[in-house]
């Protein structure tokens, strides 16, 4: 899952990327996983915004995909959908 890498990321503000990452690690840390590594942040590299990796091996991916939404909307001051 990508945030901030390109236009399809509606609200995107560079300036509020450190507590989207803070907020998304936190959410990372509590996700229960059936197997192997627990999903993960990464900020930088090649590309720009926050990705969240590693989410194949949790329990339920479709909330937790949407519980990161839920954060990104909050942390960009985005309306709930």
């Amino acid at each position: 899952m990508n945030y901030g890498y390109d236009n399809t990321c509606p609200g995107w503000r560079q300036s509020s990327q450190r507590k989207l990452t803070t907020q998304l690690r936190a959410l990372c840390g509590v996700a229960k996983v059936s197997a192997g590594r627990k999903p993960h942040v990464e900020v930088g590299g090649m590309y720009p915004g926050v990705r969240v990796r590693g989410i194949t091996h949790v329990v339920d991916r479709d909330r937790f995909v949407e519980m990161c939404d839920m954060v990104y909307n909050n942390v960009m001051g985005l309306p709930e959908d």
